[in-house]
């Protein structure tokens, strides 16, 4: 009897270990559930970029750049040396001149200021002409104004700083030296030139007389040191 036993327990063993590995019939599991259809996702309004993973993520448009300021207003007070300038226009300004301007190109954006009328005009440079030498003009447009377009000519050389300004109050001119430079209108600059003179000099026909009637002599102050009019 015992060994019955011991036999019909391991005849249940067996078959416990058979239906583990060979698995129910389908028709004993649990019925399974449906899957939940996912929602629709809102469409993405136009315009609005579509977030992508970090692969594909475009990147955002760069900043606007600063214009730079080809010249600020100085202190004419506070300053030990003013630049030289050959007489004293009505109307000047005193500016320091921005060393960037040397390494401006086209495209880039640039402030020009003219303190005498309280504006500033921010534009790019449009064209840059290359000289002799290290000179370098760039060249734009400040404004349109009734139709007319007012242009700038900022040119640069090893030191000296030119600038001509057509602005709609009129025209205005930089001369600086170095560092600092007067920003004068146009209408106020050489008040002294007498146009219906020429600016040349022709040796033996216009040699200077001194007051004697006689040509000065080489060390004389009166004898022209260059081929101008002394």
């Amino acid at each position: 009897m015992r060994r019955r036993l011991l036999v019909g327990g391991a005849a249940l063993v067996a078959a416990l270990a058979i239906l583990a590995l060979v698995g129910l019939p389908t028709h004993h599991l649990p019925p399974s559930t449906p899957p939940v259809p996912a929602s629709p996702e809102p469409p993405v309004p136009e315009g609005v970029p579509v977030a992508t993973s970090s692969a594909q993520r475009v990147a955002p448009p760069p900043a606007p750049r600063e214009p730079v300021a080809a010249w600020r207003e100085a202190d004419i007070d506070a300053e030990t040396q003013l630049p030289p300038y050959k007489e004293v226009v009505a109307g000047r300004a005193l500016v320091r001149v921005s060393s960037v301007l040397r390494s401006l190109d086209v495209g880039d954006p640039i402030a020009i200021a003219v303190p005498q009328l309280g504006e500033t005009w921010r534009t790019v440079v449009e064209e840059v002409e290359r000289g002799p030498g290290a000179a370098r003009s760039l060249i734009g447009a400040l404004t349109e104004s009734g139709g007319r377009r007012h242009e700038f000519v900022v040119t640069t050389g090893n030191r000296y700083v030119f600038a001509w300004l057509d602005t709609p109050a009129g025209t205005y001119e930089l001369v600086a030296p170095g560092e600092l430079g007067w920003l004068m209108p146009s209408v106020n600059m050489d008040q002294h030139v007498d146009y219906s003179q020429p600016d040349y000099y022709i040796p033996g026909r216009d040699d200077p007389r001194n007051s004697f009637g006689e040509r000065p002599r080489p060390d004389e102050p009166g004898y022209p040191r260059s081929g101008r009019r002394p």
